[in-house]
């Protein structure tokens, strides 16, 4: 008989009865009832899984026969363990736990989908036309039917073939474990969340959610994208764990990305700080907001950028100088509100793909209070320099970044002044910019640095500032 295809095919008892030939031909001590015995064993061992057909292939295989070259029936089934080099026409119900594509540079594609059933885990490769098919069609998570396939050996693997005459359709087959189900069997490398939060930066997306009831982030570059909102359940293959307190992965060459689906989020496991209303921070923060105070400097080629509030303040770690281009032209005590931050046991840290709003530019209080004794307000006081530290960093562009921590004292209370724009760090040094950079470039800045922190140490100084709950003053006016 012939297929849909016009191939020529046999039925289920002409492969069973070329089989047994086939044994018969290679293992003449054996008879034929024997071997039909011994496939409606593998039939009841297997409660009634495959069909006869299939079952006398495995019979084969055992006995060590050679197998038949020409074409199965397309109704044979087989679990994925039994799968054999040299099958052509199987049928494979299972369920798609990876899905991944490579375009070439001819503009062909293939796809590679790593499929499993409750026995075995195997992949599929699938090229052209099909492949863009599948592409389209097909995700983690689906079961489906593939006809027509050919089994072959690739680097010592069992490989499934999907060619032009294969069709793979989407099925409902209650026999067939879930998703979640065979990750677990098979050690599968998948991240399954629920989207809390999304920050959108300039590259790429922060995506903030719940897996397996525990809160994480996982860093998105442009290219990989999609449109990912709150709601979105999202599966991620092969992603890479961060480190840090909150669970983070970002993805690798290898990863992929899907949607697939969406529910109500009724209630968000991630929070915004405000640091003039909470007092502690948590794991599950995502954003802050406060007033700017510096960027500093600190070791290891980071910055610390310093937020102030009401309650207390905040320092944010960052390897990304982007940062210090965003805020070069913003004044001190300028609200902001930054997302896309983490938290971790040695305090926040900010992930590269970031997003910093100015809220409220800096204005000109109506009230000042004219010494430290009270904080979470504006002051303005006559101060002594009890200790400086300066920090500095060259950016790849070869400009100086210079931080300063002031340990100030005006007889009624006590302040960590923070400063790091270029009028307040030129004041410090007593020198203009072009001759701070000129230091820079000839590697004498770190000499003049320390020199000025012996050199003010014990003067008077004019602040004016927001004083943060716990005592950081973000600088608005400074005069020696």
């Amino acid at each position: 008989m012939q297929d849909n295809y016009g191939n020529n095919v046999l039925d289920a008892q002409q492969v069973v009865s070329r089989i047994i030939d086939q044994i018969l031909s290679h293992k003449p001590e054996l008879t034929k009832s024997h071997i039909l015995k011994m496939i409606e064993e593998r039939i009841k061992e297997l409660e009634g899984l495959i069909d006869e057909d299939a079952a006398a292939l495995l019979v084969a295989r055992e006995l060590g026969v050679p197998l038949p070259q020409s074409p199965l029936p397309s109704k044979v089934k087989l679990p994925l363990k039994d799968l054999i080099p040299g099958l052509q026409n199987v049928r494979i119900i299972a369920r798609v736990l990876k899905v991944f594509d490579w375009r070439f540079p001819d503009g062909k594609m293939m796809v590679k989908i790593v499929i499993a059933d409750e026995t075995a885990c195997v992949d599929c490769v699938a090229w052209g036309e099909t492949a863009e098919r599948i592409a389209r069609e097909v995700k983690p998570g689906d079961c489906i039917l593939i006809n027509r396939a050919a089994i072959v050996k690739y680097k010592g693997r069992v490989e499934v073939k999907i060619g032009e005459g294969s069709t793979v359709e989407r099925i409902e087959d209650p026999t067939i474990p879930s998703l979640d189900e065979l990750v677990g069997v098979h050690n599968v490398d998948i991240l399954k969340l629920l989207v809390h939060e999304v920050v959108v930066g300039k590259n790429g997306l922060v995506v903030y959610g719940v897996s397996n009831g525990a809160p994480v982030c996982v860093l998105i570059p442009s290219s990989s994208a999609l449109q990912i909102q709150r709601g979105d359940m999202v599966l991620i293959q092969e992603p890479r764990k961060l480190m840090g307190g909150l669970t983070r992965y970002k993805l690798t060459r290898v990863s992929r990305v899907f949607v697939t689906g969406n529910m109500n989020v009724d209630t968000i496991d991630f929070k915004q700080v405000d640091l003039d209303i909470d007092e502690e921070l948590s794991v599950n923060v995502f954003a802050v907001r406060g007033r700017y105070a510096a960027v500093i400097p600190s070791s290891y080629n980071k910055l610390t950028l310093i937020l102030c509030g009401q309650r207390h303040s905040t320092s944010i770690l960052t390897y990304d100088e982007n940062l210090v281009n965003e805020l070069r032209h913003v004044k001190p005590a300028t609200l902001l509100e930054l997302k896309g931050v983490y938290y971790t046991p040695r305090g926040l840290r900010l992930n590269p793909f970031y997003h910093l709003r100015v809220l409220e530019q800096q204005h000109s209080p109506q009230v000042l209070m004219d010494n430290l004794s009270s904080a979470g307000c504006y002051v303005r006081t006559e101060a002594t320099i009890l200790s400086v530290s300066f920090k500095h960093k060259i950016l790849k562009d070869g400009s100086p970044v210079i931080g300063a921590v002031i340990n100030v004292d005006d007889g009624t209370g006590y302040a960590r002044a923070v400063v790091s724009g270029i009028d307040h760090v030129g004041v410090l040094l007593g020198a203009g910019w072009d001759d701070i950079r000129e230091q820079a470039v000839l590697g004498m800045l770190p000499k003049l640095l320390a020199y000025v922190e012996e050199e003010i140490r014990g003067s008077d100084v004019e602040l004016e500032g927001y004083l943060s709950g716990d005592r950081v003053l973000a600088v608005t006016n400074l005069g020696l």
